[in-house]
């Protein structure tokens, strides 16, 4: 996001009775968006010691993080998550639009949840030990993967350390699901 434009405004507040007043100012910033790739990619994962970021049944599975650096909404329906790079349409996803800018934790639970509208949920889990994950398009073009992502330590996750995936990776601390890296 880039920030444009400063407004100031000025706002006189009686400071008690018969006295004179204080000035009291602040900003407002416009904050535009402006798209840094041409795809959706996998921003972040957590592959072990998610202790904090809770599904809907109160379990802290594993997590992947797809974030949308486009123009416009990307309709993810028939996109997949994948953890083998043989089967590229493992986990498909449901009728699902993803907004500029926006992002969309899918837990890695092995819970198998796929329904529009509610938390998703692949049938695998990530691997603490490092593994191969990609995002692939309906046809099974992988548009990202870290082939594979490292070894995984308790309290960090790992990602794409900028909003374009042609950013290096790194372990982040802290993890930061449904939000920038």
């Amino acid at each position: 996001a880039k920030v444009q434009g400063v407004t100031q405004f000025v706002y006189n507040m009686p400071n008690g009775t018969g006295r004179g007043s204080s000035i009291v100012g602040f900003q407002v910033r416009r904050v535009t968006f402006t798209p840094t790739d041409t795809e959706p990619f996998m921003a972040e994962i957590s592959a072990a010691g998610n202790t904090t970021y809770k599904d809907e049944n109160g379990d802290s599975p594993d997590w992947i993080e797809v974030y949308n650096p486009t123009g416009s909404t990307v309709d993810l329906t028939g996109w997949h998550l994948t953890n083998l790079e043989a089967q590229p349409n493992r986990r498909t996803f449901p009728a699902v639009t993803l907004a500029r800018g926006a992002r969309l934790v899918v837990f890695a639970s092995a819970k198998n949840r796929a329904v529009a509208g509610a938390r998703l949920h692949t049938d695998f889990k990530l691997p603490a030990a490092g593994s191969y994950l990609a995002l692939t398009k309906p046809d099974g073009t992988a548009v990202h993967s870290f082939a594979p992502y490292p070894a995984q330590t308790d309290g960090f996750s790992y990602g794409v350390n900028g909003l374009s995936r042609s950013a290096a990776a790194a372990f982040l601390y802290p993890a930061t699901p449904d939000g920038a890296n």
